[in-house]
């Protein structure tokens, strides 16, 4: 259990810098002739927004926890930093269709 919060703890941390430069190049989604009239598509940029926000604040609290010897906690934390990143590409892929 320690093994694996500590290995997701660093795993958030790095997608915390992946998912930042993925938010700079969001907007480009909105390029299409129309899309700025897609709810799908807006809801894409905005969570892109918000992923490496939630992973730089929930990986800090998983660290805090992850020191505190509560691994549960930890591995908790982590994985609800990673619900703005789904959710962001099942937006995108929802506008798709």
């Amino acid at each position: 259990m320690k093994i694996l919060a500590l290995l997701l703890c660093l795993a958030g941390a790095g997608m915390a810098v992946v998912s930042g430069f993925m938010a700079m190049f969001s907007p480009m989604a909105m390029d299409a002739p129309g899309s700025e009239k897609s709810t799908a598509l807006w809801a894409f940029v905005y969570l892109m927004f918000a992923s490496p926000v939630a992973f730089i604040i929930t990986d800090i609290v998983a660290w805090i926890q992850f020191a505190k010897g509560n691994h549960g906690g930890a591995i908790k934390w982590v994985l609800l930093g990673f619900v703005p990143f789904v959710a962001a590409f099942i937006a995108l892929f929802s506008a798709g269709k």
